[in-house]
């Protein structure tokens, strides 16, 4: 009895340790959940290569002036 009211305590450190476990595996299994729900979905399967292929090509593939930027230094202008 007295084991089970030194673990049960609120104030023990091994009640602090096994509620904190409760939650970090709550959270866990949410967060697992929705991974799962976003990502292995068939309509999410459709469009991540697509979508991702079209941010390769959009910020990979392309030469730097296309994005703006000046051949010369900024510091010339001064």
């Amino acid at each position: 009895m007295r084991i089970i009211q030194a673990v049960a305590a609120p104030s023990s450190h091994l009640f602090h340790f096994i509620h904190f476990l409760t939650y970090l595996t709550y959270y866990l299994h949410h967060a697992v959940l929705f991974y799962m729900y976003i990502f292995w979905s068939p309509q999410m399967k459709k469009q991540l290569k697509p979508t991702a292929l079209q941010l390769l090509e959009c910020y990979c593939f392309k030469p730097v002036p296309e994005f703006g930027h000046r051949s010369g230094s900024t510091q010339e202008i001064l």
